[in-house]
């Protein structure tokens, strides 16, 4: 297994449309911050990310942790409207993490919005990193701390004062 770094627009071509949007089982998705920006999956036609996520929890297990609540991004509002069980809103959560499949995982700078994934042009995006991890093991030490969040472990003890799904939702 190998791991591979990837930069700015190879986070969008290499990792989101190679790998996330042709997840078989699943895509887990933890996000500081999201919009819901226009992407192509096959052709020159775009979507709104909303709409292909949307599209994919039809197929598989959809897990967004987000940093942003429904009123803070459209993204959310639209997916929760959906199916309000796909989106758990953690404000403490800022990390970038996808895991696809259960082996595949991209960890990174990049937010889900498309400057963060390195969507728009060169003068408007940020210079985001990430890695593309393939390594079994480590794959698994992201699912076991995803987990542990979406399953609200951390809320314990948690002492956020502002609004979040454990106190509100």
């Amino acid at each position: 297994m190998s791991n591979s770094l990837i930069v700015n627009k190879e986070i969008y071509d290499e990792f989101l449309r190679k790998v996330a949007f042709k997840a078989k089982k699943s895509l887990w998705i933890m996000t500081g911050v999201s919009s819901d920006f226009r992407v192509q999956i096959i052709s020159k036609k775009t979507y709104r990310i909303s709409e292909v996520l949307i599209a994919l929890s039809k197929d598989i297990d959809l897990k967004i942790i987000s940093g942003k609540d429904s009123t803070q991004s459209t993204l959310i509002k639209k997916i929760e409207s959906h199916d309000p069980s796909l989106v758990f809103h953690c404000p403490r959560s800022h990390g970038k993490v996808f895991i696809v499949d259960e082996k595949k995982a991209y960890v990174g700078s990049g937010n889900l919005t498309g400057t963060g994934m390195g969507k728009v042009e060169t003068s408007a995006r940020n210079w985001e990193i990430g890695v593309i991890i393939e390594d079994y093991l480590e794959i698994w030490k992201l699912i076991d701390f995803f987990q542990r969040i979406w399953e609200r472990e951390f809320c314990l003890d948690c002492k956020y004062r502002g609004r979040c799904d454990k106190k509100f939702g």
